[in-house]
């Protein structure tokens, strides 16, 4: 039985995510083999004005795709494999094949979220073995290399790190604050993929300044219940959307009672569109957003045409949560724990007993059209 703690991280994820501008140097989390079929100018060559401000559509290789997606972060795709982080140790599963094979055993269990930065994958493990289930306890970096398949530790986090996320070179560190909301340190990679140099709030590098600023507000007011926020507040975990939205960002603003009002924000915060306005975001991909309207109908919101449209109506009105998804469907759960999966093409919705389920998985991912809940 997984245990209560492991329900407290999905939620407390939940509740601190939230992924910037096009740059000229695209944000990969891997050095891909396959390279884009065509490559877009970035928006300030295209967008003189805040009207303009929109997502580039690009085309992307398989693992490319693989390598953004927010909610797979157990999953990364590096020269013709992919790779799995589970509760085992670090698995491989190459191209046209269904086994996975165990290629680094953990003695710890770590943390569900990897990296990919060139030849080396980044994650978290416990600093220490009765610490494994505490989320806000210090950890261990740790950087496998694909090249040599070796392990080795690179720092210790102790700082309550709940998550990592590597964009454009910068190592981020989400970090757990009082409040529901977190906050970011972003470290500067150097040519051997080491973090060295942790970067100002000001840099123009750093991605998370307008989170931070929500996160410090939060925090001034845990005492107020009459709090209102007047800072926008992260959809989705400000690098992580960047490395999705190729540099933009999604934040959210109070619209009314029930409702807020979806941002589109340039990388440095000057330029922000206005896309929907809802009760609660389901899912964001590279293509555009799913969202609740009206209880029980999911809406989505094209970036490619800026434009919204009726997607999926559930049965009967339930609080619906992510889970992840591939180029065919999206996964998530209802209130009674029931897992459904809705094709991406039709919205047909289907419910897949196979894979009821009573607490949060340790771990939740798509690979080769099979759902993993481990």
């Amino acid at each position: 039985m997984i245990s209560v703690m492991v329900l407290f991280l999905f939620v407390f994820a939940a509740a601190c995510g939230q992924k910037e501008n096009v740059q000229e140097s695209q944000p990969e989390k891997a050095e891909e083999t396959e390279e884009a079929v065509e490559e877009l100018p970035a928006p300030d060559e295209t967008a003189e004005s805040e009207e303009e401000l929109a997502v580039q559509k690009l085309v992307l290789t398989e693992g490319e795709l693989l390598n953004r997606n927010y909610y797979n972060k157990e999953l990364c795709y590096w020269n013709g494999s992919v790779y799995g982080l589970r509760k085992g140790g670090l698995y491989r599963r190459a191209d046209n094949e269904e086994e996975w094979e165990l290629l680094c055993e953990l003695s710890l269990t770590p943390q569900k979220s990897m990296e990919i930065y060139e030849h080396w994958l980044y994650f978290m493990i416990p600093a220490d073995e009765s610490d494994a289930e505490d989320i806000r306890a210090p950890k261990i970096l740790c950087r496998y290399d694909l090249e040599n398949q070796t392990l080795e530790n690179l720092m210790e986090l102790t700082k309550e790190t709940v998550d990592i996320t590597i964009y454009n070179s910068v190592l981020y560190l989400k970090i757990a604050g009082l409040s529901s909301s977190c906050r970011y340190e972003g470290w500067k990679l150097n040519e051997s993929g080491v973090p060295e140099t942790e970067l100002e709030e000001s840099s123009p590098e750093f991605v998370c300044r307008m989170a931070n600023e929500y996160q410090k507000e939060e925090e001034e007011n845990s005492e107020n219940v009459n709090w209102i926020p007047k800072l926008p507040n992260e959809v989705i975990a400000s690098p992580d959307c960047a490395l999705l939205l190729d540099g933009n960002m999604l934040f959210s603003e109070p619209y009314d009672e029930a409702g807020r009002e979806i941002f589109l924000y340039s990388a440095d915060g000057s330029r922000k569109e206005s896309l929907f306005t809802t009760a609660d975001i389901f899912m964001v991909t590279e293509d555009g957003i799913y969202y609740i309207k009206e209880g029980v109908k999911i809406n989505y919101y094209s970036f490619s045409d800026q434009t919204e449209k009726s997607f999926a109506v559930l049965d009967e009105w339930t609080s619906l949560e992510p889970l992840t998804y591939d180029e065919e469907y999206l996964y998530g759960y209802d209130m009674e724990w029931k897992v459904l999966r809705i094709s991406r093409d039709g919205g047909e919705i289907e419910y897949l007993e196979e894979y009821q389920f009573q607490e949060i998985p340790w771990c939740c991912f798509v690979d080769n059209g099979t759902l993993y809940m481990e």
